[in-house]
C-alpha cells in the first residue's frame, strides 16, 4: 500500500467505503483496516482481571501462559496481581488467544500459508456488522459486570437501572423505595447508603436473580421515610 492509498483509505467516508467494498474495489481487509484507522476498532488493553480471566478460560497456569507468550511466570504474575501494564504486543497475542482458543495453534503450522476463521454462511454485510462488535466492547462489558464502581454515584445508579432494563418506577419497586428516592439517586441529590447501597452493589454484580436470596435484614423499606 502506497502512502497516497493509505491517506485515501483513512479519509474515506462510511458511504464511500461501503460502496467501494460492495463493488469489489476495496478488499474486506482494507475495509476493516479503514475502520481501525478511524478508531472504530481497536486492539484491547488488558487489565489484571482480564489477563486472569483469559488464562482461566483456557485452563492454564501462570507458568503455562508464560510459556505460550514467551515470558516468565513472574511476568504473568505481575500482570495479574501488581497491575503492571501489559505491553501492546502481548495484548494482541491475548486477544488472539481469547478469540481463537485451540485454533490459535493452527496459526503456528508452517504448512498453512493462510488461515480463515470457520464461520456460518454469513452474508457479506452480516460479517461486517459482526466484526464491528469489537473486542474492546466485550471487555468493557465484562469489566462493568464484574467490577463495582468506586462510588455509587448518579451515573452508576443510572447505568445499573438501564442494564437491568427497568423503568424508574419498576426500579424503585424492586429496591423497595419510593419513586422519588430512585429519582434523587439518579439526579445526584441523594446518595444511596445502608441496605439500599448493599442491594445496589449485589444487583450490579449478580443481577435481578440475586434478590430472591437476600435476607430480610437487607430490606430497604425504611428508605421511603427519607422522602
Amino acid at each position: 500500500m502506497r502512502v497516497s492509498e493509505f491517506t485515501t483509505l483513512k479519509k474515506m467516508s462510511d458511504r464511500q467505503a461501503d460502496k467501494s467494498f460492495a463493488d469489489g474495489r476495496l478488499t474486506r481487509f482494507h475495509y476493516m483496516f479503514r475502520n481501525f484507522l478511524n478508531g472504530e476498532l481497536r486492539w484491547p488493553e488488558y487489565t489484571p482481571n482480564d489477563v486472569a480471566r483469559v488464562r482461566a478460560s483456557l485452563n492454564l497456569t501462570q507458568d503455562a501462559l508464560g510459556e505460550l507468550l514467551m515470558v516468565s511466570p513472574k511476568t504473568v504474575l505481575r500482570w495479574e496481581t501488581e497491575g503492571e501494564k501489559v505491553p501492546p504486543s502481548v495484548c494482541i497475542a491475548l486477544c488472539v488467544l481469547q478469540k481463537l482458543g485451540a485454533d490459535v495453534f493452527e496459526l503456528m503450522k508452517p504448512e498453512y500459508r493462510s488461515f480463515a476463521l470457520k464461520v456460518a454462511d454469513w452474508e457479506k454485510q452480516d460479517m461486517i456488522n459482526d466484526m464491528a462488535d469489537s473486542v474492546q466492547y466485550n471487555l468493557a462489558a465484562q469489566r462493568q459486570q464484574a467490577e463495582l464502581p468506586k462510588v455509587f454515584d448518579q451515573e452508576a445508579v443510572s447505568t445499573l437501572r438501564k442494564r437491568l432494563g427497568l423503568t424508574r418506577e419498576k426500579f424503585a419497586q424492586v429496591l423497595g423505595v419510593s419513586r422519588s428516592t430512585a429519582i434523587k439517586w439518579e439526579n445526584g441529590s441523594v446518595t444511596p447508603k445502608g441496605p439500599a447501597l448493599t442491594i445496589l452493589q449485589i444487583l450490579w454484580q449478580k443481577g435481578l436473580d440475586a434478590l430472591s436470596n437476600l435476607p430480610d435484614s437487607l430490606s430497604t423499606k425504611d428508605e421511603q421515610k427519607n422522602d
